[in-house]
């Protein structure tokens, strides 16, 4: 979602604030916040360029209870580090039961009388058809339609991308395309996907380079890298346990510094056809050697 509102800035802030048009774009690290904002940018009303304010905008995905207060710390470091107004706004990307209410108000418990309120914008996706979105003329919204509340369909689908293929260009249609595919197998139902992956597979040529896809895919083959370490280094395990259970520390010990899945597959062979525990020893003594080879 950074990632599309740094491409299209000004559709977002034509999105959410009616009238208004996109100045530039602010770093989002703000001071005394562990985490930085999702985007912060500078906007004004086109009646009035004079006086600009600062658009800032949280992306949600999961329930947070506290998502109203922070709303109203992101909003108000913001303020003050820019010395501007700041109009806040969640986006909430997938149903969640639990909302971040407008007003958030601090009050003192005893009289209830109100210290702060905090007024902010909430937008679930869920509740917005897809044609009205895609109605706004807004090219930066199109990787939204899947997550829209009737947007979980191969017309859908397939209107984004027909969309997008004629709207956009280069690395920018690449990434969108990756982005919004990537939204509909979120949200696809089991039986939609056969169709979704089938339609994927037909543009793998231009996917292929986009940084976004190739990104997920980098991540997808990590997480499997690891997953299978893990899966060897257990099968390691399982064998010293069953046949040499004295050795199972030395095992868990040399298992858990190699990271090679040949060298664990090997180690898996030589450990099952082990006649001793000094030969079995031995092997596992010498597996950190075989990894840093």
């Amino acid at each position: 979602m950074k990632r599309l509102v740094k491409a299209f800035p000004a559709d977002y802030v034509h999105w959410l604030v009616e009238n208004a048009t996109f100045l530039e774009e602010y770093n989002s690290h703000l001071p005394n916040r562990s985490l930085d904002t999702d985007s912060l940018l500078k906007a004004a009303y086109k009646a009035a360029l004079e006086l600009p304010f600062l658009v800032h905008i949280e992306f949600q995905t999961k329930p947070d209870p506290e998502m109203a207060k922070r709303m109203w710390e992101y909003n108000t470091s913001a303020t003050i580090k820019y010395d501007l107004p700041t109009k806040s706004f969640v986006i909430y990307l997938r149903p969640t039961n639990q909302i971040a209410t407008t007003p958030y108000q601090v009050k003192i418990p005893y009289e209830g009388e109100e210290i702060h309120r905090f007024h902010f914008g909430v937008i679930k996706l869920w509740e917005i058809s897809a044609e009205d979105l895609r109605q706004t003329g807004l090219v930066g919204l199109l990787a939204l339609l899947p997550l829209t509340k009737d947007g979980a369909r191969p017309e859908v689908v397939e209107t984004m991308i027909d969309d997008l293929q004629s709207q956009t260009e280069g690395e920018a249609q690449r990434d969108m395309l990756s982005i919004g595919l990537t939204f509909a197998e979120l949200v696809f139902k089991k039986d939609d996907l056969d169709w979704l992956r089938r339609r994927i597979s037909m543009l793998e040529d231009i996917l292929q380079e986009s940084p976004f896809y190739q990104r997920i895919l980098h991540q997808g083959e990590e997480k499997g890298k690891v997953q299978g370490l893990e899966k060897m280094r257990q099968s390691v395990l399982g064998i010293v346990q069953a046949r040499f259970p004295r050795l199972v520390r030395l095992a868990k010990k040399q298992v858990a510094v190699v990271d090679d899945l040949d060298v664990l597959s090997k180690l898996i062979v030589n450990l099952s056809l082990a006649k001793d525990g000094a030969e079995a020893k031995e092997k596992l003594l010498k597996v950190v050697e075989d990894a840093d080879a």
